[in-house]
Parts: C-alpha cells; sequence; structure tokens
C-alpha cells in the first residue's frame, strides 16, 4: 500500500515537472536561446554577405570607371579621317599697319628730292605709312607655296602666293604672283630690318613700290599708274635699294 502511494506522489512530482517545463516562461526562455543561436549564426552570414555585395559594387564601378576613361581617351584621339588632313595655318599679313599720308604731308617732311630720286615715287598717287611684319623674318615662317595677305589703300586686300623664298643670316626674300590678278608679280627683300619690294598689277594699272626712307627710318608704300611711268607695261619697275641686299 505504502509502494503505491510512493508511486502515485512521484509519478504526481514528474508530471509537475513536465507542466513547468512547457510553461510560456520555458517556451519563450527557449525560444530566446534559439533566436540568439540562429543570430550570432547569421551574423557572419550577413557580414561575409555585405562583404560580398561591396566588393561587387567596388569592382563594377572600377570597371565603369576604366571604361568611360576609354572613351575619353578615344575621343580625344584623332581619327584616321583627321589624321589625313593636313595640318593649315593663317596666312601672315605684309603690313602690321597702313596709314596713308597725302603727298604734300610726305613733301613738307622729306623734301622733293625724296620723290624725283625714283620713277613710281615721281608721280605716285597714294603713299602710306606701313609697318612691316617681323614675323616674316623670322626662317621658316615663309615657304615655297605658302600665302602672304597684303592690305592696301582704301580697303584692297591682296593675297599672293609664293613660288620662292630664301633666308639667310640678316635677309629675307621672297617673289610670287597675286591670286586673282592676271599678269601680276611680287618681288621682296629685307636686309637688315631695311625692306624693299614691289607688287604689279597690271589689270588694275597699279604698280605699288614699298621702300624704306633713311631720312625717317620707316618704310612707304606708293601706289602709281603703270601708265604714269616712264617705262614699258610688260617690264617691272626699276628698283633701286638705298641699301645692300647682296646677302642671300
Amino acid at each position: 500500500m505504502l509502494y503505491l502511494k510512493a508511486s502515485k506522489i512521484a509519478l504526481l512530482y514528474l508530471l509537475c515537472l513536465l507542466l513547468a517545463a512547457c510553461s510560456p516562461a520555458a517556451e519563450t526562455g527557449l525560444t530566446n536561446d534559439i533566436k540568439e543561436n540562429n543570430l550570432l549564426e547569421a551574423v557572419p552570414a550577413t557580414e561575409d554577405k555585405l562583404l560580398a555585395e561591396n566588393g561587387d559594387n567596388q569592382l563594377e564601378h572600377a570597371e565603369q570607371t576604366k571604361q568611360q576613361k576609354d572613351e575619353n581617351a578615344a575621343s580625344d584621339e584623332p581619327t584616321a579621317a583627321e589624321n589625313d588632313l593636313p595640318v593649315l595655318s593663317e596666312p601672315l599679313k605684309l603690313f602690321l599697319e597702313l596709314k596713308p599720308i597725302s603727298r604734300k604731308d610726305y613733301l613738307d617732311r622729306y623734301g622733293s628730292q625724296s620723290l624725283d630720286a625714283d620713277p613710281v615715287t615721281t608721280v605716285a598717287e597714294k603713299i602710306a605709312f606701313v609697318v612691316i611684319n617681323p614675323q616674316i623674318i623670322i626662317p621658316d615662317s615663309l615657304k615655297d607655296g605658302s600665302n602672304i595677305i597684303i592690305n592696301l589703300f582704301e580697303g584692297q586686300t591682296l593675297t599672293a602666293v609664293l613660288d620662292h623664298v630664301s633666308y639667310s643670316d640678316t635677309s629675307l626674300s621672297f617673289s610670287g604672283l597675286i591670286i586673282g590678278q592676271p599678269g601680276s608679280s611680287l618681288t621682296f627683300s629685307i636686309t637688315n630690318q631695311q625692306a624693299l619690294g614691289s607688287i604689279r598689277l597690271p589689270e588694275q594699272n597699279q604698280l605699288c613700290l614699298i621702300k624704306y626712307n633713311s631720312q625717317g627710318g620707316i618704310h612707304y608704300l606708293f601706289m602709281a599708274k603703270i601708265t604714269e611711268l616712264q617705262i614699258p607695261v610688260d617690264e617691272p619697275a626699276p628698283v633701286r635699294p638705298e641699301h645692300n641686299l647682296s646677302k642671300e
């Protein structure tokens, strides 16, 4: 009898323990333990995932940056068609400045002898003070085939193509013709910063003389009518330099 009672008591005790273990508090604690364990296990997995994603993003960004640089570099490089194009330079001007003056003012400044010494200046209808472009004196600034711009009176602009250019230590000489002017010619030389030249325009009945004036130390441009000169129309006007042009 005592044995049966003891067995019942033990069984009742075990039942109470079982009920206690299945209570909400115990279930909550167990669930928290499980969640904590899963979270701890999930942390390394999340870090690995983030690192992987960041690495992929950085790699993708680097590839995009490189691609953009390659595209920019390719756009800066000239194409084959562009490489085939010649490099053109702006034609130089013969005169940097041209300032017309009257024949009377010129005579008042230099006297009649300064004009009577040359057949062109003697009958010149127009006279101008000019400044020669110093850039043309730099070796290789002009070459055979180069163009040069010549400004004359009243806005008249000529373009000459040179067929012969020669440089030396102290001098420059060139010759050519005026584009669009049949029978035209251009001759020019400068030594020790003293220039002498002529521009012949038969169709316009014009002959221009570029001459250095030693009295004033400056250059002048004279324009005369060819028909007024005491020389044949089909021959160039003689020019007598006031300085030595023997150095070529």
